[in-house]
């Protein structure tokens, strides 16, 4: 039996059961107040036959004995008890041999107390000793009460008698209802059994079964429809699912973030890629996109979308983890027949782009000014010389400004090739094993001269002392060269440069330290971009052309590494960089 059947068999029972309930309460209490009254007749009946028998006799405890055989002999005739009372309340003889008439009672029971007041009464109650309650009546005489009673035990009887049978017939009617109903329900089980079974199919995504019909009557209509309905599911269900696995490849695929806000401006849906830009979760899903991505004028875009207007080609300025990013949205409303169903909002990051354009227009414009400059120089000293040769110490100075102007601007070539050789990926590494020591000890060889002109000296540390690399050797001769050569161009003379080597599990870690000028906060997110410049009149004077930064950055990079720099202006600056791999 299916639940649905049982629950309908249980709710049929419980109605059964409840009218049988009350019709126990209301049909017991109208039989016990029938046969009550019957009996309260019954003793003002015997009342009025037996005190006759009473009547003239003297009520007093010294004629006890006396009234007690009375009482006895109107006793043996009839099932009833008789007690005679004294006008106090207090009990003279009793019907029941050898037995105080009410002894352990109170003074006064119920019933003589009414007959004393109001001349006659009635009282249903128990009695100690008695398993049943008794009916008294009690009626006032001249000199006396004398009371009839019976006990209610045959009215109980009674009473259970109907009891009893009033509950077989309700379990005869119960039994013969469950084996009709469960004849009648049976089909009907069964069929909703299958049906139950087709619909958890289609819960599973199962539109494939088909259900039986072996009759023509609603069961079999029912069956019809479903077999309709599972066809149509199954066609209908085949083609949403193609559709929305081509559309679910392309929105995972896309490399531009997308959102689909729902009618109330809710997020709805958002791909893979708007989860790399802006970190979202599922705790993102059904809320504004104001609250997940906190920008006021992608709201504003939202709020137009959302009206029915369409935005192209918007460029929003975003601020994530505290870098600056470009987006490029576009947003689309859309609608069903008669009222807006949402918006799908797309994002295009251009920040690279952004940022290649500012480097292209930066490089352009430094590369055309440090050009320039010994040009112009080299021009000016020339055109000096053939206009007006002076003399020869003249000349040697005006040959050895065209000289240093001539040296600078073959390094600024060699610095863009190199940088260039390795953009363009053609810098080939050549790894080989090495001693860190030795290979410090090189490069700070290499400035001795540089060093002595400012009287700065090298301290230099490798932990462990046998430390031993593999790695390109030219590659980090290039980057610690131009962090020791900017070390000692911007630090203080007579102060001490330090470069250490340690070992960090598998990597070398390098650190290069000096006691210069120091680089203000806001210059060191662009140090290693290229020709840019923290003091660009004291760069110049140095000689260097801004780019050794630029290539210490790529080197570091081609090496797989990374790069950081810790800077307190008149303090010092500390270049760290790390060599994956390296240790032998």
């Amino acid at each position: 039996m299916t639940r649905l059947s049982g629950k309908i068999l249980l709710a049929y029972f419980g109605a059964i059961l409840l009218a049988v309930i009350a019709g126990d309460l209301l049909l017991i209490r109208f039989l016990e107040n029938l046969l009550l009254a019957n009996a309260r007749q019954d003793l003002q009946q015997e009342w009025i036959e037996s005190y006759p028998s009473l009547q003239g006799a003297v009520v007093a405890p010294s004629r006890a004995q006396e009234l007690r055989g009375k009482l006895e002999k109107l006793a043996q005739d009839a099932s009833y008890r008789f007690t005679l009372f004294d006008l106090s309340g207090t009990p003279v003889a009793d019907s029941r041999p050898g037995e105080p008439p009410d002894s352990g009672r109170l003074p006064r029971l119920p019933e003589v107390s009414q007959a004393l007041q109001n001349g006659q009464a009635f009282a249903l109650r128990a009695v100690p000793g008695e398993t049943s309650q008794w009916l008294f009546f009690a009626k006032l005489t001249e000199d006396a009460v004398f009371r009839v009673g019976a006990s209610t035990s045959g009215i109980a009887a009674l009473l259970n008698r109907v009891r009893l049978y009033l509950w077989l017939a309700t379990g005869l009617l119960l039994a013969g209802t469950w084996l009709f109903y469960a004849a009648l329900l049976r089909r009907a089980n069964e069929a909703l059994v299958r049906f139950r079974k087709m619909v958890r199919g289609f819960e599973q995504g199962d539109y494939a079964q088909r259900f039986l019909v072996l009759s023509g009557d609603q069961v079999g209509e029912l069956g019809e429809s479903m077999n309709t309905l599972a066809k149509d599911l199954e066609s209908k269900i085949r083609a949403l699912a193609e559709e929305r696995n081509r559309l679910k490849a392309i929105l995972y695929t896309m490399q531009e973030g997308v959102i689909v806000l729902n009618a109330d401006g809710n997020i709805a849906l958002f791909n893979p890629a708007m989860r790399r830009l802006f970190g979202l979760d599922e705790s993102a899903l059904g809320k504004p996109p104001i609250e997940v991505i906190r920008n006021a004028d992608l709201q504003g875009i939202v709020d137009e979308s959302l009206a029915g207007q369409a935005v192209e080609s918007r460029e929003l300025r975003v601020i994530r983890g505290g870098q600056e990013r470009f987006l490029m949205v576009q947003a689309t409303p859309f609608s069903g027949k008669s009222e807006p169903l949402g918006a799908i909002i797309v994002m295009y990051d251009v920040t690279n782009l952004r940022r290649l354009e500012r480097v292209r227009r930066d490089f352009v414009a430094n590369v055309s000014h440090e050009l320039k400059t010994p040009l112009t120089s080299i021009q000016g000293y020339v055109e000096t010389l053939l206009d007006a040769p002076g003399d020869a110490q003249q000349t040697r100075n005006f040959l050895s400004v065209i000289d240093a102007n001539s040296r600078r601007l073959g390094k600024l070539i060699e610095d863009l090739l190199r940088l260039s050789e390795i953009e363009s990926q053609a810098f080939i590494l050549r790894p080989e094993v090495f001693s860190a020591a030795e290979l410090i000890g090189e490069v700070v060889a290499l400035h001795e001269g540089l060093l002595k002109r400012k009287d700065m000296r090298v301290e230099t540390a490798v932990m462990p002392e046998g430390l031993r690399l593999r790695s390109d050797r030219m590659a980090l001769t290039h980057i610690l060269g131009n962090l020791i050569e900017n070390a000692v161009k911007y630090g203080k003379p007579g102060t001490s440069i330090r470069v250490a080597c340690g070992q960090e599990g598998g990597d070398a870690r390098f650190s290069v330290q000096d006691q210069g000028i120091g680089i203000a906060p806001v210059h060191l997110e662009r140090i290693f971009e290229r020709f840019y410049r923290v003091d660009r009149s004291r760069s110049r004077q140095e000689g260097g052309t801004g780019l050794g930064l630029a290539i210490v950055k790529h080197l570091v990079q081609l090496l797989g590494g990374e790069i950081e720099v810790e800077s307190a202006e008149e303090v010092g600056t500390t270049f760290r960089f790390s060599v994956p791999h390296s240790i032998v």
